[in-house]
């Protein structure tokens, strides 16, 4: 079965929604795979609800990408730096620009390629620079369509200045040459062409239901230093009030960190950001998004606009505190951990009405599951930390299991151990690991 199915010839289904997601409901979405693979149908629970087909733990850890600048300057040009910290931080694939004739562009792309690192290429933008069809022979000329998992439209074009009364008909040509390209090229022709992304989380309905000339939708959602979780449902439900049954992926998400700015986009600190981010994770994993880019992996500069500060690394590729719990969260996902096989698995949580889970399929038979709570731990307005308290919340799985417990922001190795038929969880703003055999 392709993740990418097409609608029937004259289709149009702009109101078909997914059920309306609670803490406590079910909820089940399509992955989103490399072209020319086979993909399986995740599901993903809340809290409460039995896991009936858990998703691999694979499917979580290669969702999560990063955007990158392709550049012949700093910091963008030390690519082996770059592609050491993709590593560490367990990134599977970077969002970036295919740039046409640019020798930089290639020897960048070439090694994150070939350092195992997929690549999902902005093919340009309308009524400027290289078009659709030069960015394809670019890429098939210069042998880089093996890195390549998926073509992506124009970014942000409906927030383009001057073009406030033209965007649509030309994102619409722009989109159209790019399908064309793309499924008119045999280097190509597999690839998914991803849908051009909204800014500000708005005109999806403005834009329209294409499925002919895109397999997936698009989506960018900054929480501005507020819960990840109070936006992510809008983030993923406006797209796919638009796009039906296609896959949502959301490309853009993240802060920055520069506190004296005070114009729109709220800054967030580093160590609010290291919880939140691991949130955002699970979040638009609990909502069914197969694909995941935070923005950006560095800074790319060290000035006072707030574009240079969204880097999960500073300017001179030294980690914030969101780098390194995000490499946590890869690392405790993937680790060889207990053993013991789990042939069924379901839970019961109580104790706090804002507490959320997700469970996944590990290695060795072993179930990870996910929980967290809806909390903040910043007040974006006074600029202040705040302290939720913790609350004891139960988890009970209605059998004996050994269960290792993990904190993604505090680090990769076990806190603490439990044998028996239930836990009680001390929690705050941060979200705990489960390793349960």
């Amino acid at each position: 079965m392709s993740v990418f199915r097409r609608a029937p010839s004259g289709l149009h289904v702009p109101g078909h929604q997914r059920p309306a997601l609670t803490r406590r409901g079910l909820l089940a979405g399509a992955g989103l795979a490399a072209a020319g693979t086979a993909v399986s149908m995740w599901s993903a629970q809340a809290a409460g609800a039995p896991d009936s087909s858990s998703i691999p733990w694979e499917t979580l850890r290669s969702m999560v990408g990063v955007c990158l600048k392709i550049k012949d300057s700093q910091p963008w040009t030390n690519h082996a730096e770059l592609l050491d910290a993709l590593k560490t931080g367990g990134f599977s694939w970077v969002r970036t620009d295919a740039l046409s004739g640019a020798s930089y562009a290639k020897a960048a792309l070439d090694t994150y390629g070939q350092g195992g690192i997929k690549i999902q290429a902005i093919m340009g933008f309308p009524t400027m620079g290289p078009q659709p069809a030069d960015l394809v022979d670019f890429l098939v000329t210069n042998n880089l369509t093996q890195w390549l998992i998926a073509l992506e439209g124009a970014n942000e074009w409906n927030l383009r200045e001057g073009h406030e009364a033209t965007w649509v008909s030309e994102l619409l040509a722009h989109q159209v040459a790019l399908y064309q390209a793309a499924k008119s090229t045999p280097e190509t022709r597999g690839l998914p062409v991803v849908a051009p992304s909204m800014g500000m989380l708005k005109d999806w309905d403005t834009w329209g239901f294409h499925p002919e000339i895109l397999n997936a939708e698009n989506s960018h959602c900054y929480y501005g230093a507020n819960p990840p979780e109070d936006k992510a449902r809008k983030a993923v439900d406006l797209p796919r009030a638009s796009c039906g049954y296609l896959p949502v992926i959301l490309t853009e998400t993240g802060s920055h960190d520069l506190m004296t700015w005070s114009s729109e986009h709220y800054p967030t600190p580093n160590d609010v950001a290291a919880v939140y981010d691991v949130r955002s994770v699970l979040i638009y994993f609990l909502l069914g998004v197969p694909r995941l880019s935070f923005y950006t992996l560095a800074d790319p500069g060290t000035g006072n606009d707030k574009e240079d500060h969204f880097g999960l690394l500073t300017y001179t590729l030294a980690p914030k505190p969101q780098f390194t719990a995000l490499a946590n969260l890869s690392k405790v996902i993937a680790r060889g951990g207990l053993s013991g096989s789990v042939s069924s698995f379901s839970r019961t949580i109580s104790g706090a009405d804002d507490v959320w889970s997700v469970a996944a399929k590990g290695p060795n038979g072993r179930v990870l599951l996910f929980v967290w709570r809806d909390v903040s731990i910043y007040d974006r307005n006074t600029k202040q930390h705040l302290h939720p308290s913790t609350k004891s919340v139960h988890v009970d799985f209605g059998t004996n299991r050994s269960v290792a417990v993990f904190n993604p922001v505090r680090g990769s190795s076990q806190i603490d151990e439990h044998h028996g038929s239930s836990i009680t969880l001390g929690l705050a703003g941060e979200a705990l690991c489960l390793d349960i055999s």
